[in-house]
């Protein structure tokens, strides 16, 4: 219920009896799909030089990734799946990468207890490494790498922050007014933080990694 009722709240969940089956319907090679527990994929909306934008309403489960899970872990993989199906449609070429999967984490995590230190821990041991990133992760750092597991933890963390600032209401509408902009160059991000949480992206950049920092403690 965080992102409202304003969807089709039907989603068709297919469970194959192998990886290959889901790379099979996914249209990917198997190696592609290998450390993904569920991938959302539906009926898109192109946008004239824009990575595709619009409606999703499938979910595929890889059965041996998602069989490795705990009972918590297939929660929050379906948790967050169903909400990119939820978003899919107010989803647009100005989304960054960190703000879909960010939102999509968020939801997932929701109400389930994980530790903060646990689900973020391959970016705050990065942290105690390296420091908090400069950035807010690019959306090339979601591609499968050594960079992936550590970009979805980064966007989880940082819809947390603008949850506490703008409240959970704010982080939606931060969300929508970004699926309208036109472009990914970053100006509809600056105005709907702007609109609705007061803030900049610099700024709000800037308490994302203090908590980062203060989380790798």
């Amino acid at each position: 219920d965080v992102w409202g009722r304003d969807w089709s709240r039907q989603v068709v969940v297919l469970a194959p009896e192998s990886a290959a089956q889901a790379a099979a319907l996914l249209g990917r090679h198997p190696d592609e799909v290998g450390r993904l527990a569920a991938v959302t994929v539906g009926r898109l909306r192109e946008r004239a030089g824009s990575r595709p934008a619009g409606t999703a309403d499938r979910v595929v489960l890889n059965p041996r990734a998602f069989g490795q899970l705990s009972a918590v872990g297939r929660r929050v993989v379906l948790r967050h799946e169903i909400t990119h199906v939820a978003t899919r449609a107010a989803t647009g070429p100005a989304t960054p990468m960190w703000l879909s999967e960010g939102f999509a984490d968020y939801v997932g995590y929701q109400d389930t207890r994980v530790p903060v230190e646990l689900a973020a821990q391959e970016l705050l041991e990065r942290v105690r490494v390296q420091g908090a990133p400069s950035q807010l992760p690019a959306d090339l750092e979601f591609a499968a790498g050594e960079s992936q597991a550590a970009a979805y933890e980064a966007g989880w963390l940082a819809c947390r922050v603008l949850a506490r600032l703008a409240d959970e209401r704010g982080l939606v509408d931060v969300y929508r007014a970004v699926g309208k902009g036109e472009s990914d160059n970053g100006r509809a991000l600056e105005r709907a933080l702007r609109t609705v949480a007061g803030t900049t992206t610099a700024r709000f950049t800037a308490r994302w990694r203090a908590e980062l920092d203060a989380l790798a403690r």
